[in-house]
Order: C-alpha cells, then sequence, then structure tokens
C-alpha cells in the first residue's frame, strides 16, 4: 500500500513523466519517450530507432514528409532560477539523424506546428508566437496577437 501511495505521489508531482506516443499524420510512425532521455521511434514495418533528448516531452510533431520531428518540454532537472524553462528541439530524421536546432524558452510553449510546405514552425509560447525557418535556421520573434502567413499542417484523421 505505501509502495503506491508513493508512486502515485512521484506521478502527480511530475517527478516520473510519461507522454502519449506522437503519431506521423500516415500512420508511418510513432515516437514514445522509452526512457528518461531516450525517445524510441518505431516504423510500421517493425523497426526502430532511438533518440537521445535533453529535455522531458510534454508535446511534438512529425513533419508531413516525415522528415522532421520537433519536440518541447521541460528540463529534466527543474531549476530554481528559472522553474518554468522549456525547450524545444527539432530532428531531422532518416539516415542522417542529428539535432538541427535546440532552442530553449522561459515561458511555457504551447504548441509546435509545421507549416503545410515543411519550411517552417510556428512555435506559440505564453510570450508570443516564434517562427522558426528550417533551412536557415533562425527564429523570428513575434507579439501574442500574431497569425503566421502560411497554413499549418494538420493531420486529417477520416
Amino acid at each position: 500500500m505505501l509502495k503506491k501511495s508513493i508512486w502515485a505521489l512521484f506521478f502527480a508531482c511530475g517527478i516520473a513523466h510519461a507522454k502519449d506516443a506522437m503519431v506521423s499524420c500516415d500512420g508511418s510512425y510513432q515516437a514514445s519517450v522509452s526512457r528518461l532521455g531516450v525517445l524510441t521511434i518505431e516504423g510500421k514495418s517493425g523497426d526502430s530507432e532511438t533518440v537521445k533528448i535533453g529535455h522531458r516531452v510534454d508535446g511534438g510533431k512529425f513533419s508531413h514528409d516525415d522528415i522532421y520531428l520537433v519536440l518541447y518540454g521541460m528540463p529534466f532537472k527543474a531549476s530554481a532560477n528559472s522553474p518554468q524553462a522549456n525547450y524545444l528541439t527539432l530532428y531531422k530524421l532518416g539516415n542522417d539523424k542529428k539535432v538541427v536546432v535546440k532552442q530553449a524558452y522561459g515561458a511555457g510553449i504551447y504548441s509546435a506546428d509545421f507549416s503545410m510546405d515543411g519550411k517552417f514552425v510556428a512555435i506559440t509560447t505564453r510570450l508570443g508566437v516564434d517562427v522558426l525557418d528550417i533551412e536557415k535556421r533562425s527564429i523570428e520573434r513575434h507579439d501574442p496577437a500574431y497569425t503566421p502567413e502560411f497554413s499549418l499542417q494538420s493531420c486529417d484523421k477520416n
């Protein structure tokens, strides 16, 4: 009984962290945290890859073409100086998988969405909207009322 209570307390306090699996729009890939600091990406064919991650995963999405995966979340250890810090990481998948961009935010990240053409990521935070240009690896910051000038991808589930 005491063990169950302790585990329930860990989950309630956020010490243990679990996030639902992220699935690509076409269902070809699924990503989930397999253990602290490791994300497992599985394909429909059953093959899988692991990617080291430097933060918790509170959300994320695959690009339509499944070339990129964007993840965001709080650090593993919350700092007393900046407890609301969040990290956003853009990964390039495939044979040459690598971190393309890693950015720290001093406020919560609500969402990160790819543009329809896959060239940009719109990041909505408590302080505004940032637009990440994937090719240039640059970020433009905008106020909270900003609406991107491009359409965002959405997964139409039938």
